[in-house]
C-alpha cells in the first residue's frame, strides 16, 4: 500500500511485529504497527502510555536495610569504641582485620552491644547521644555486666 501523494510504503517496506510490551519504571508502553513516522524514518510509532495499574514487577530495593549503632570493647586496653553502620557484619570484619584507623591500635576487639534502627537518622541520633557524657554513663549502666 502507498500513502496518498507519496511514494513511501505504509510500513516502511517490511511488516513490523503485531505488538510488543515494554515496561519502563512501572508504566506500560505499547508499540503497535502504525503509520510511518516521518521524523524518525521508522515504521514504529512513538510508544503511547496506557493508563491504569502498572505491570507487576519484582522490586529488590524494597528490602529495607537496618542501621546499627554498636559498641566495641578492646580486650587488652579496656577501652570502648562507639560506631554506626548499615552492614554490621562487614564493618566488624573491617575492625577485626585492622582496616579501621581508630580501632587498629585497640586490637583484639569484641562486639559488646548493638541496636538496630529502621531509619538512618535515628541511628545517627542514638550514636551522637552515646558519645555524650550522659550517653556514656547510661550505656555503661545498660551493659555493666558485659564490660567487667
Amino acid at each position: 500500500m502507498v500513502r496518498q501523494g507519496s511514494a513511501k510504503p505504509l510500513y516502511g517496506g517490511s511488516i513490523p511485529p503485531l505488538a510488543s510490551r515494554v515496561v519502563h519504571h512501572g508504566t506500560i508502553l505499547i508499540n503497535k504497527p502504525g503509520w510511518w513516522n516521518w521524523y524518525t524514518r521508522s515504521a514504529y510509532p512513538k510508544p503511547r502510555r496506557v493508563w491504569g495499574n502498572p505491570a507487576p514487577r519484582v522490586v529488590l530495593d524494597k528490602i529495607k536495610t537496618m542501621f546499627y549503632v554498636y559498641l566495641l570493647k578492646s580486650q587488652q586496653k579496656n577501652r570502648l569504641y562507639i560506631g554506626r553502620m548499615g552492614n554490621l557484619k562487614r564493618r566488624l570484619r573491617e575492625h577485626q582485620s585492622g582496616k579501621v584507623r581508630s580501632t587498629k591500635k585497640l586490637l583484639p576487639i569484641e562486639l559488646v552491644f548493638y541496636e538496630a534502627f529502621k531509619h538512618k537518622k535515628d541511628a545517627i541520633r542514638r550514636e551522637r547521644y552515646f558519645k555524650t557524657s550522659k550517653g556514656k554513663s547510661s550505656l555503661k549502666q545498660i551493659i555493666r555486666e558485659s564490660i567487667k
